[in-house]
């Protein structure tokens, strides 16, 4: 197996993590809005993430925007990561953890 398309398995499954996020946020199930309640968002503020999750992916899916899924992403990723570590959820900081690191190899996907 080649570099090249190791990278490219590490950015479908990259992009493939974010839009089962997206829309897991956005189906509302009764999960949802219950994990984003200790951190104080507002009530609907899972359907806002999910939205964002969606043009992320998007962003990423498209060769001459994923730059901007790239910092978009990335951004979402470390709030979430630092919002998930101020109070002390560390298992499921190991999700945004994940996320970070496969949207690194997305720089080096040539297209």
């Amino acid at each position: 197996m080649m570099l090249l398309d190791l990278m490219d398995i590490v950015f479908f499954v990259g992009t493939a993590m974010i839009l089962i996020a997206a829309l897991v946020n956005l189906s509302g199930r009764s999960v949802v809005p219950s994990a984003f309640r200790p951190s104080n968002y507002p009530a609907t503020f899972y359907r806002v993430m999910g939205a964002i999750g969606l043009i992320v992916t998007d962003f990423l899916v498209i060769p001459q925007t994923r730059l901007w899924g790239l910092v978009l992403g990335g951004l979402i990723a470390a709030a979430s990561l630092v919002t998930l570590l101020r109070h002390c959820r560390y298992a499921w900081s190991v999700t945004a953890i994940l996320v970070l690191v496969a949207l690194v190899p997305i720089l080096f996907t040539p297209g």
